[in-house]
C-alpha cells in the first residue's frame, strides 16, 4: 500500500490458525545493545495468550552460549511483560534469541574496559578540550594513557584529561588498557568554534506503539571557558528547546518525552545553536501484532492496554468522550428544564392553593422534589436500560469494533452509579429551578394568573 493508505479486512467468522502452533506468542523484545561481561542483562519480553483459556509457555532466551528458560502462565486473552535475567559470560559480540526469534547482537564488554566521553567533533588548533575516561561500569579511570595523534597524556585521579590537539588535521584519540580499547577522532580546524559536545539516546531502545519513549540528551562543555548554547531536541511530533549556560567541564542531561507513534522508524535530532550535534534513530514495533492479538482474542477488558490501543488508533478517546458527554449534558439540562418549567407552570393554580391555605415555600419545594424524584427514577432507569439494549445491538452488528479492537459495551459499577445519580440530579434540579420562580410571588398571583396582586386602591377605583 502507498503511504497513508490502510487495508481493512472484515470477516464473518474468526480465522483459525495452525492447531499445532502455540497459543502464546512473543509480541516484543526489549534488550540493551551493550552489557558488562560476567554479569546479567535484563531482557523484557511481551507475550500474548491468543486463546480464551489459561495457557502456560516455556519462554527461552539465548545470549551466545548462555541460555535461560522461564515458565509463564497467562489467563485467556492476557498480555504480560516478563523480565528474563540472562548471564552475559565472557566479553564479545553475542547474538540474542528469544524463542528462536533473532533480536539483535549485544556487545559484551569487560567491566574495566575504557570509554571516552565528551570528545568534541571539532576543535581549534592549540586548544585542549577536557574529556572523561571511564570504565564500562561508569567508574573513573585514573592514570590511563591517552594518545592524541603523536602526543600522549595521562588521566587525573578523577579520570579527566585535557587533549593537546596541536595543529590542523584529523587527530585520533585512543585509550588502551589491558581490558580493551576506545577510539574517537577530532577534526582540528582553524575556524572551528568552541561548541558543546553532545550525545543522545532513546529509552526504551525499541518501544511499541503503546509506549511513549524518552530522549536523554547529554550536553557537555569540554572547554576552559563558559558556554551559552541553545539546545533543540526534535523528534516525531515533539520539539523541546532550552537555553543553557555551562561552566567549564560541566555536564547536564535533558530528558524529553516523545509521543506514541505507529510502527515504523523515526529520527531524533539534537541541534546546538542551529547546528546538528547528534542524531539517533529508533524503531517502533509490536503494535501490529498487539492489535491483531486484541482483535483475534476478542479482548474486552477495560484495562490500560485496551485504552492505550484505542487511543493509538483513533486519538485521545478520553478528550473525545468528555466533549461529547459535556455537549449531551448541556442539551439534557436544557430539555429537562424546559419540560419541568412547562409542567410546573401548568399546575401553578394548585401551587397557589397550597400556598393560600398556609403551605410554606419549603413545604411546596419538598412536594415538588418528591414528585420529581419519582419521575426521574423511572425515567433514568428506563433510559439506562434502553441505552444498554442499543449498545448490545450495535455490538451484534459489529459497529463497536474500531481498527480490530472491540470496545466494551458493559458499563462498570461506578459508571452505572454515576449515570443514575446524574439523571436523578438533573431532574431534581430542573424541577426546583422551575418552581422557585413561582414561589417568589404572592399566592394570589398564582390563582389569578397575574404577575402581581392588585393593591387596595386599585380595587376601589375599579
Amino acid at each position: 500500500m502507498d503511504a497513508g493508505e490502510v487495508n481493512v479486512v472484515r470477516t464473518d467468522e474468526s480465522l483459525d490458525g495452525d492447531e499445532t502452533a502455540s497459543a502464546v506468542t512473543v509480541l516484543d523484545v526489549a534488550a540493551p545493545e551493550r552489557a558488562v561481561a560476567n554479569d546479567r542483562v535484563p531482557i523484557n519480553v511481551t507475550l500474548r495468550n491468543h486463546d480464551s483459556a489459561e495457557r502456560s509457555h516455556a519462554l527461552t532466551a539465548t545470549l551466545g552460549d548462555e541460555r535461560v528458560q522461564q515458565e509463564v502462565t497467562l489467563d485467556g486473552g492476557e498480555q504480560q511483560t516478563v523480565q528474563l535475567s540472562v548471564p552475559t559470560g565472557d566479553p564479545g559480540e553475542k547474538p540474542l534469541q528469544v524463542d528462536e526469534r533473532d533480536v539483535h547482537s549485544i556487545a559484551v564488554a569487560h567491566p574495566e574496559a575504557p570509554r571516552l566521553r565528551g570528545v568534541p567533533s571539532e576543535a581549534p588548533p592549540g586548544s585542549e578540550p577536557l574529556v572523561d575516561v571511564r570504565t564500562t561500569t561508569g567508574e573513573s579511570l585514573a592514570g590511563a594513557t591517552v594518545t592524541v595523534g603523536e602526543e600522549t597524556v595521562e588521566t587525573r585521579s578523577d579520570g579527566r584529561v585535557r587533549l593537546p590537539v596541536g595543529s590542523e588535521g584529523t587527530k585520533d584519540v585512543r585509550v588502551e588498557t589491558e581490558h580493551g580499547t576506545a577510539n574517537e577522532s577530532i577534526e582540528v580546524i582553524a575556524d572551528a568554534e568552541r561548541a558543546a559536545a553532545t550525545s543522545v539516546a532513546v529509552s526504551p531502545a525499541s518501544p511499541t506503539a503503546l509506549t511513549a519513549p524518552t530522549v536523554r540528551t547529554t550536553v557537555y562543555n569540554p572547554w576552559d571557558e563558559p558556554l551559552d548554547t541553545t539546545v533543540r531536541v526534535t523528534g516525531p511530533g515533539t520539539m523541546d528547546e532550552q537555553q543553557l549556560r555551562l561552566e567549564p567541564g560541566e555536564r547536564t542531561v535533558i530528558e524529553t518525552e516523545l509521543i506514541r507513534q505507529p510502527p515504523g522508524t523515526y529520527d531524533v535530532r539534537v541541534e546546538l545553536d542551529g547546528t546538528v550535534g547528534a542524531e539517533v534513530s529508533y524503531e517502533v514495533s509490536g503494535d501490529d501484532r498487539a492489535a491483531a492479538a486484541l482483535a483475534s482474542s476478542g479482548y474486552t477488558n477495560g484495562g490500560s492496554d485496551l485504552g492505550q490501543a484505542i487511543e493509538a488508533a483513533v486519538g485521545n478517546l478520553t478528550l473525545l468522550l468528555g466533549a461529547l458527554g459535556g455537549l449531551a449534558a448541556v442539551m439534557t439540562v436544557g430539555g429537562l428544564s424546559a419540560s419541568m418549567a412547562r409542567a410546573v407552570h401548568a399546575r401553578r393554580r394548585a401551587i397557589g392553593i397550597h400556598r393560600a391555605v398556609g403551605a410554606s415555600p419549603r413545604g411546596v419545594l419538598r412536594l415538588v422534589a418528591r414528585d420529581a424524584l419519582v419521575i426521574g427514577a423511572l425515567g433514568t432507569a428506563g433510559a439506562f436500560v434502553i441505552s444498554l439494549l442499543v449498545l448490545q445491538l450495535l455490538d451484534i452488528l459489529g459497529l463497536m469494533t474500531v481498527y480490530g479492537i472491540r470496545i466494551p459495551t458493559h458499563p462498570t459499577p461506578p459508571v452505572v452509579v454515576l449515570a443514575l445519580v446524574a439523571g436523578l440530579g438533573l431532574t431534581l434540579c430542573s424541577a426546583l429551578v422551575a418552581v422557585w420562580s413561582l414561589l417568589r410571588g404572592p399566592p394570589a398571583a398564582l390563582l389569578t394568573g397575574e404577575s402581581r396582586v392588585p393593591t387596595g386602591g386599585e380595587i376601589g377605583e375599579s
